[in-house]
């Protein structure tokens, strides 16, 4: 009898093999607990905002409109368990960075309290907040998105000499 049950063991484990190898699998992308969190929050703060989430990132655009930085999008997205908010100010190909406006541009990260300014990896000016998903509530997702928003348009209009115009 032992033997009967391994054999059909095996039997049914090898059905299983063979029928996964001739089933397609398919990718359902489902939102993580944090990414629906976010949502539900963005929803809450009064703004209009776009999800632009795909199979591998949660991401969310709110537009705004400035009084230096004509049209521009607040960014949100996740990474591990911080929720970002971030603005790009300027591409790369559109800034000339040199050593006063590096210069300027440190004085204006010092003087900011929670947003931080950088260069992306691809070379791009950018602004952000980074706050951790677990300690985030309706209203510091809205300090967030207009302290970074309110952010982005004073430093594009620090960097009005440094703009390379198209």
């Amino acid at each position: 009898m032992g033997i009967r049950k391994l054999v059909n063991f095996f039997v049914v484990i090898n059905a299983l093999v063979m029928f996964s190898v001739f089933v397609e699998p398919t990718v359902v992308f489902a939102k993580d607990n944090h990414s629906i969190a976010i949502e539900k929050l963005l929803a809450q703060t009064g703004y209009t905002f776009v999800d632009r989430s795909d199979a591998t990132d949660a991401v969310w655009t709110i537009d705004f409109i400035g009084k230096s930085l004509p049209k521009y999008m607040v960014i949100i997205t996740k990474a591990d368990d911080l929720v970002i908010a971030f603005v790009t100010v300027a591409e790369k190909n559109n800034v000339k960075l040199t050593p006063e406006a590096m210069q300027k541009l440190l004085q204006a990260n010092f003087s900011y309290d929670k947003v931080k300014i950088g260069l992306g990896r691809n070379g791009d000016l950018s602004i952000r907040i980074d706050q951790s998903i677990r300690i985030t509530d309706l209203q510091e997702m809205k300090d967030n998105i207009n302290q970074v928003a309110a952010a982005a348009d004073e430093l594009y209009a620090l960097l009005t000499p440094y703009l390379i115009k198209k």
